[in-house]
């Protein structure tokens, strides 16, 4: 902010470790610079999945990568909802419908990125409960297709023009990643709460999936990995930006 003119709202978005398109969509809709965001936070994504595994797999090369797995038990008892929505395109439409009418809630509320926010809560909130929602593939990429479209149009010649002004804010960026990175290792090492390799894949600020693959790929513990990694997702995408905005509405003008 201080060092690079970027305005707060674009500089603390494109400092978020959560998705790209997620961040570069909120980033349109609390008016900051989404071109911007989006090459921040694709920077991020792809420094994250090639730097990140050779990093932490250098450090942690004396971990022999030997875990427990847990077994859930899958006699869950059927909810209301399981004994009346049960065949797959049920399920596809009571989801679509969810989804529509808790997104357009949230529009309502003013609160921001409500309305990627609130379907989002909502879906989990069913998904713990019960197994009446799905996503098929398909839908999937259609999703991908459209935030990719409109997270597109934001970007232009002028921000790849003022890419090479960007240099080092991405270097910085990645730098305080990396640093968090072993700084959250090395305090579950000494607090026995997790081992450092679980714990460097469990911080990394990739997508949370490919970091659970790839951390299970090497020997981190899958299980902690991947819960730790979907709070991280979960927390970006609907605590963060409304953390930012108070920090904006508060502080911007101070600092």
């Amino acid at each position: 902010h201080y060092f690079f003119d970027l305005d707060w709202m674009t500089s603390l978005l494109s400092c978020v470790p959560g998705g790209v398109s997620e961040m570069s969509i909120i980033a349109m809709d609390l008016n900051a610079d989404a071109g911007i965001v989006t090459v921040m936070q694709t920077v991020r994504l792809i420094g994250t999945l090639i730097v990140f595994p050779y990093w932490i797999t250098r450090l942690t090369d004396d971990e022999n990568g030997n875990h427990e797995s847990i077994s859930l038990d899958d006699s869950i008892n059927k909810s209301f909802l399981d004994k009346i929505i049960k065949s797959k395109n049920q399920k596809i439409i009571f989801t679509m419908i969810v989804a529509i009418i808790s997104g357009y809630i949230g529009y309502l509320s003013g609160i921001p990125a409500a309305n990627m926010m609130f379907p989002m809560l909502v879906i989990v909130f069913l998904n713990i409960n019960t197994n009446a929602c799905i996503v098929t593939k398909d839908e999937k990429l259609v999703a991908q297709i459209i935030a990719g479209s409109t997270v597109g149009t934001t970007i232009n010649a002028s921000i790849f023009v003022s890419l090479k002004n960007m240099i080092i804010p991405i270097l910085i960026l990645l730098v305080s990643y990396f640093l968090i990175n072993i700084g959250y290792s090395i305090l579950c090492e000494r607090k026995k709460l997790l081992d450092k390799k679980s714990a460097m894949f469990a911080s990394a600020p990739g997508g949370a999936t490919d970091m659970t693959l790839i951390g299970a790929d090497l020997g981190a513990d899958l299980t902690k990995t991947a819960l730790i990694q979907s709070f991280r997702a979960a927390y970006v995408v609907s605590v963060m930006p409304n953390l930012i905005v108070l920090f904006v509405k508060y502080f911007g003008e101070i600092l």
